[in-house]
């Protein structure tokens, strides 16, 4: 491969002595700024709960009660218009929609 007119001068990089190098001084890590940009995030009491190792009733979320309800989904749970029904009030009423 031929490269023509790299540089104006045409006289080539060879020609050009690189620079010196300079010591760069160490970074310190940035202080952490205060602010107030209004991103906020809160947790509901479901959620709490379920981090707490309940659900939002308080009942207790054992491997068994997990295996039980994931099976129930497979078995197509939530594929009932009663179910169905009962989801999509609760995503109406939560507000989030």
């Amino acid at each position: 491969m031929v490269i023509r007119n790299v540089n104006s001068d045409r006289t080539g990089a060879a020609n050009h002595p690189a620079a010196p190098a300079t010591p760069v001084p160490p970074v310190r890590p940035a202080a952490p700024v205060a602010r107030d940009d209004g991103d906020r995030v809160e947790i509901s009491a479901e959620a709490r709960a379920l981090a707490a190792g309940t659900d939002a009733k308080g009942a207790s979320l054992t491997p068994e009660r997990v295996a039980a309800l994931r099976e129930w989904i497979l078995n197509g749970g939530f594929d009932k218009a009663d179910v169905i029904d009962a989801v999509a009030r609760g995503i109406l009423d939560s507000g989030d929609i």
